[in-house]
């Protein structure tokens, strides 16, 4: 099992994503606990990076609101799959939400994907949706709206997470990024 302990956004900061101190950069979870064990794995708090728990699909959830409008650059590591169709078009509605409203702006991530998109079954038992390149693109179209055309949207379908761990067929990584110039 992979926790997310904020090995991302602490890569994308050492790698200069941070533009000189210019950019603020926060990092969410669902749980305070992930956020806790990452400070503890990586030794305390990394400067530059505002961790916070929140839970973007409770509407009275109002820990990003700070942020709202705002954001250019959004990531999400393995998320979406972990929810059923409903649930991911609120949290790409979510998403939308936290954009600043025009200039570019990038979102992009990877979860899993499939072939043929449909309803799945995790591991746990719980309904969740899996999509194909082309149902993905059609749901943020959708979300988008009428912005939609000012957005290129892409996702392919690929067999691996990382150069050393690889999936089968059946539970292929979506690789996907919506730009706006």
């Amino acid at each position: 099992m992979l926790i997310e302990v904020g090995t991302d956004v602490r890569e994308f900061l050492l790698d200069g994503g941070d533009a000189g101190g210019k950019n603020k950069i926060v990092a969410v979870d669902l749980r305070q606990g992930y956020l806790d064990l990452g400070q503890e794995l990586f030794k305390g708090p990394t400067p530059g990076i505002d961790f916070r728990a929140a839970n973007v699909l409770d509407p009275t959830d109002t820990t990003l609101d700070d942020i709202k409008g705002e954001v250019s650059i959004l990531y999400t590591g393995a998320v979406f799959h972990l929810f059923n169709e409903a649930d991911q078009r609120s949290f790409a509605e979510s998403i939308v939400r936290l954009l600043a409203p025009d200039g570019p702006s990038v979102l992009f991530g990877l979860h899993r994907g499939t072939k043929v998109k449909g309803p799945r079954e995790s591991s746990s038992g719980r309904a969740i949706f899996a999509h194909d390149p082309e149902s993905w693109k059609e749901l943020w179209r959708d979300v988008l709206g009428e912005e939609a055309k000012n957005w290129d949207i892409r996702a392919h379908l690929r067999n691996t997470w990382t150069a050393a761990e690889h999936v089968s067929e059946d539970h292929q990584v979506l690789q996907w990024s919506l730009w706006r110039k």
